[in-house]
C-alpha cells in the first residue's frame, strides 16, 4: 500500500511540474506578442533561438549624414546585426574579421548593420572613420537597445531571407564568427 501511494505521489509530482514549466513558457510567449519585444525565455540560449520571432526594426542615427534611419530587414535578403561600442576593446579585436565577412558575402543578399550601443556620436564616427564603416553603421537610440535587452557587446543578430531572428551571439569572438560564416553559408546559397 504504501508503494503504491509513494508511486500515485511521485506521478502527481511530475505532471505538475510539467504542467507549471508548460504555464511559464505560454506566458513568456504570450510576452513577446503582447510587448512586441524578444522575451527573455528565447534569450536564454546564446544559440538558435526556440521561437519564430520577426527580426525587429533597426532604429539607428546614422553616422554618416546623421539622420535617423530606420531599417526593417528585407524579404530575400539576410540580416547580420552587430552592436558594437567605440571603447570595446573586444569589438576592435572582432571588427576586422566582421568586415572580411560582409565582403564575402556583399553579392549572396546579405545586409550587415553596425549599432554602436552607449557611445557618443563623435566616437562612434571616429571609430567609422579608423575602420572604414559604410553607411551602414549608426547610433542606437534607447528603445533599440531594450528591444534586444542591452546586448552584451559585441553581440550578433542574424537574420533569415524570410524574415525571421534565427541566431544570436553575445560577446561574440572570432569563433562565433566562424559560425555565424558557416550559418550564412547555408542560408545565403544561391
Amino acid at each position: 500500500m504504501f508503494k503504491k501511494l509513494s508511486s500515485f505521489c511521485l506521478a502527481i509530482s511530475v505532471v505538475t511540474a510539467g504542467l507549471a514549466s508548460k504555464a511559464t513558457a505560454e506566458e513568456a510567449t504570450q510576452k513577446t506578442t503582447s510587448k512586441g519585444s524578444l522575451s527573455p525565455l528565447y534569450l536564454s540560449t546564446n544559440r538558435y533561438l526556440h521561437s519564430w520571432l520577426s527580426f525587429p526594426k533597426i532604429a539607428m542615427t546614422r553616422l554618416s549624414d546623421e539622420r535617423r534611419y530606420t531599417y526593417s530587414i528585407e524579404r530575400g535578403q539576410a540580416l547580420v546585426t552587430m552592436f558594437l561600442a567605440s571603447w570595446c576593446l573586444p569589438c576592435q579585436q572582432i571588427i576586422r574579421d566582421t568586415l572580411e565577412l560582409e565582403n564575402k558575402y556583399h553579392n549572396r543578399h546579405t545586409r550587415f548593420l553596425y549599432v554602436f550601443a552607449h557611445d557618443t556620436l563623435a566616437d562612434a564616427q571616429g571609430f567609422q572613420k579608423a575602420y572604414k564603416l559604410g553607411d551602414n553603421a549608426g547610433l542606437a537610440e534607447g528603445k533599440l537597445l531594450d528591444t534586444f535587452h542591452q546586448p552584451e557587446l559585441p553581440s550578433f543578430y542574424v537574420g533569415d531571407r524570410n524574415g525571421w531572428m534565427t541566431l544570436r551571439r553575445l560577446a561574440a569572438t572570432k569563433k562565433d564568427l566562424i559560425e555565424i560564416d558557416e550559418f550564412l553559408e547555408l542560408h545565403t546559397a544561391n
